[in-house]
């Protein structure tokens, strides 16, 4: 290993610059740390909304089939009295 001949001045000086930068590096990474679990708990909610926008979406189409076969009742019901009104219009005359 080779010694450094460099007067301490100059040693107690890159030891703090090395230290400095060790803070500056551990700063950033909490930064970063932060930031990322921030965007871990948006994409959490986002997950969230897309699971009750897909179950709104499947309740919805379930009421809809529900509203489409009522009214082909209808239609079918309408369709047996006009028939029927038809029928009797012609025993009339």
């Amino acid at each position: 290993m080779a010694w450094d001949n460099a007067p301490i001045g100059h040693t107690c000086k890159l030891i703090d610059s090395i230290i400095s930068d060790i803070e500056n590096v551990r700063s950033d990474n909490a930064t970063l740390r932060d930031w990322g679990n921030g965007l871990y708990e948006e994409n959490e909610e986002l997950k969230n909304q897309v699971y009750d926008l897909e179950k709104k979406i499947e309740d919805l189409e379930s009421e809809l089939e529900l509203i489409v076969a009522e009214n082909r009742d209808y239609e079918s019901e309408c369709q047996s009295l006009s028939e029927e009104v038809d029928r009797l219009s012609s025993n009339l005359y």
